[in-house]
């Protein structure tokens, strides 16, 4: 066996290795989970569980220029959560990749997971009508399943980074 065949097999960079691939994975997870909330929301109008002009004009005059800028608004803030949940994925594959050395999307990471956190309130609080129980334990299983994805995600971008610091070290 050559020494660059060993050490490519050196516990250090399989470590290393997997690290790397739970970063691409977990950043393609979360760029997956953000369309799946986008999906939820359009399907919860969809299927009427949502009044969407109640929802954005409650407490609000009903004008035509007031309707236009209420769903401007949601369409903003639907494209945001997009652009976050990509922004939070791509520099996480990026990272794994080795192509780039990011760190506030760790950070932002950290605020999804709290915002997930907060939002898995609804699960609980809400009395859901018994034939929507079915939707609803799939939504929150879903919602776990993100929560989950991120976690992995800080904590693998923390093992990264500190078996870059102890490689570069040695």
């Amino acid at each position: 066996m050559d020494a660059k065949s060993f050490e490519y097999n050196d516990k250090l960079d399989i470590h290393y290795r997997k690290v790397s691939n739970s970063l691409v994975v977990s950043g393609m997870g979360i760029i997956f989970f953000g369309l799946w909330s986008v999906i939820k929301v359009f399907t919860e109008i969809a299927f009427g569980q949502v009044n969407i002009t109640e929802f954005l004009m409650s407490g609000l005059e009903n004008t035509p220029r007031m309707r236009f800028l209420m769903f401007a608004l949601f369409a903003g803030v639907i494209l945001f959560v997009i652009i976050f949940h990509y922004y939070v994925g791509s520099c996480a594959i990026r990272v794994g990749t080795g192509k780039k050395r990011h760190y506030l999307y760790i950070a932002f990471a950290i605020i999804l997971l709290a915002v997930n956190i907060v939002g898995m309130e609804q699960y609980f609080s809400a009395d859901p009508a018994y034939s929507q129980i079915d939707v609803t334990i799939a939504s929150f299983l879903v919602d776990l399943a993100n929560c989950a994805t991120l976690i992995n995600l800080v904590i693998t971008s923390f093992l990264y980074y500190g078996l870059k610091k102890s490689a570069m070290e040695e």
